[in-house]
C-alpha cells in the first residue's frame, strides 16, 4: 500500500509550473492515517478526474493496479441526490460489481456525469481481470467524506470500511 501521511487535511491543489503544460497531480491520491479504516484523498483538474482517482485509489487497496490486466469489463450507471452521494454509489457499485463478478479493477473511465431533474447521473466503464481480490473491502463510508471543488481543482476524501 502506498505511503501513508498523517494530517486529515493534506490536500494541497496543482501548482502551476508550465501554464501550457495540461494539469496533472502526482500523486493523483494519497493515503491518510485511520484508527481501523483506510482513508485516502483523490485530486484531480475537476470532479470527474479526481472520482477516477479516487477508484483508482481504491483498486490500490485491493491489488496492484500496475499488475494487473484489463481484459474484462462492466458498465456502471448510478445515481444521487448530490455529488457525495454519488461519490459512495458509484464506488459502492464499483465493489458490488468486483464481487459479483468476481474481477478485481485496475480502471475506470467516466463517460459522463450530468444534472437532471435535481440528481445526478453517471455513466463508466471499469476495467480489469478475472480474479480474487487479494483484500476485501467491506463497504465505502459516509464517514468523514469530503467533496471539495474549486478553479483550481477538485478532492475527495474517502473511508473504506475493511
Amino acid at each position: 500500500m502506498p505511503e501513508k501521511n498523517s494530517g486529515k487535511r493534506a490536500f494541497s491543489f496543482y501548482k502551476k509550473e508550465n501554464p501550457q503544460e495540461e494539469k496533472k497531480y502526482n500523486p493523483p491520491y494519497v493515503f491518510l492515517e485511520h484508527t481501523a479504516d483506510i482513508m485516502y484523498q483523490a485530486r484531480g483538474k475537476n470532479f470527474n478526474e479526481a472520482l477516477e482517482n479516487a477508484a483508482r485509489a481504491f483498486f490500490s487497496v485491493i491489488t496492484v493496479i500496475e499488475k494487473t490486466k484489463k481484459d474484462e469489463s462492466f458498465a456502471v450507471e448510478v445515481e444521487a441526490v448530490d455529488k457525495e452521494e454519488l461519490v459512495v454509489e458509484f464506488l459502492s457499485a464499483l465493489l458490488s460489481g468486483m464481487e459479483v463478478r468476481e474481477i478485481v479493477l485496475a480502471d475506470v473511465a467516466i463517460h459522463e456525469i450530468m444534472e437532471f431533474k435535481g440528481k445526478y447521473l453517471l455513466k463508466a466503464t471499469a476495467y480489469g481481470e478475472k480474479r480474487r481480490p487479494k483484500d476485501l473491502v467491506k463497504a465505502v463510508t459516509y464517514h468523514d467524506l469530503i467533496v471539495e471543488e474549486s478553479e483550481t481543482g477538485a478532492m475527495i476524501q474517502v473511508v473504506l470500511d475493511v
